[in-house]
């Protein structure tokens, strides 16, 4: 039984040291895109120095939303340059003791054209 227990355990504890390896695709070959949520942030230039009112604040400090109690949803839509859009769906739940929140970021690029190699346009 003591096995068992053991075995457990350290399957528990692998598993919660490999629930925080996420990678969000930004590590390696687009950091440049990592791109805020919204005004403030992008205005601090997404360094997480936010304000704990702010209900996006738990993506960029996780500690920010431990100090108040609130539900919230938030959407926002911008575009960037050229036909580059970035939408985002923001939901939040937290108490003094207990946070869950939920993203869902999307960054579309538009209409990109597919070119041959000599140059001639094959579509979009």
């Amino acid at each position: 039984m003591k096995r068992y227990i053991t075995a457990l355990v350290m399957i528990s504890l692998a598993l919660c040291l490999m629930a925080e390896s996420v990678n969000d695709g930004s590590d390696y070959g687009y950091k440049f895109l990592n791109i805020p949520i919204n005004p403030v942030s992008n205005a601090l230039a997404g360094k997480g120095l936010n304000n704990p009112s702010n209900m996006t604040a738990w993506m960029w400090q996780p500690a920010s939303s431990a100090m108040h109690s609130y539900r919230s949803a938030s959407a926002s839509h911008s575009n960037w340059i050229g036909d580059t859009a970035y939408t985002a769906l923001v939901y939040s739940y937290a108490r003094r003791s207990s946070h869950i929140g939920l993203a869902l970021r999307n960054l579309t690029y538009g209409e990109i054209e597919k070119r041959d190699d000599i140059g001639s346009l094959l579509g979009y």
